[in-house]
């Protein structure tokens, strides 16, 4: 039986090719408002498979490096870099101006995706009146009143100031 790494051992480029066609297709692809660059990653991956340029294995690890790589790219940008040239620490001038504008789009598409990833990880450490929460404690993040939960409940207003948002405290 043929495994994905006989042809990756056969022909070492074959992974690095197959990363090139996924950020061709996800930096060419007109995602859909709703559509988070990771769907369209998944969607070049099956697209790679379907088309039987690499083994579902080979696509999922491709897709792992690519992931990292913007995750990466991402991440500098949010923490407030600016230049893609910058995180890429090479001249632009060395790089095919296309490759760079599909980079720079892409950059775009993260610095939107990671604002709203921030945001959604806001919410994730709040609790709203009227919300179901498990067992431990909940703090007012207007006046700091604890309220202690030895059971799953919904979360009432703040007894103290009548506020409706929480935070977990690690006990």
């Amino acid at each position: 039986m043929k495994t994905s790494n006989d042809d990756s051992h056969k022909n070492p480029e074959r992974l690095v090719q197959a990363y090139d066609r996924l950020f061709e297709r996800i930096a060419d692809a007109k995602s859909h408002p709703d559509e988070t660059l990771a769907q369209t990653l998944e969607t070049a991956r099956k697209k790679a498979v379907h088309l039987g340029e690499v083994t579902r294995e080979e696509a999922q690890q491709v897709e792992e490096f690519l992931s990292r790589d913007l995750y990466s790219l991402g991440h500098y940008l949010a923490a407030g870099g600016h230049e893609v040239a910058d995180w890429l620490r090479l001249e632009t001038l060395l790089l095919e101006k296309e490759a760079l504008s599909k980079l720079d789009d892409l950059a775009d598409q993260l610095r939107v995706e990671f604002k709203h990833l921030k945001k959604a990880a806001k919410k994730l450490d709040e609790w709203q009146t009227g919300e179901t929460t498990g067992i431990g404690t909940l703090q007012c993040k207007q006046c700091g009143q604890l309220i202690h939960f030895h059971k799953t409940g919904r979360v009432p207003p703040c007894p103290r100031c009548k506020t409706n948002t929480f935070q977990r405290v690690k006990e």
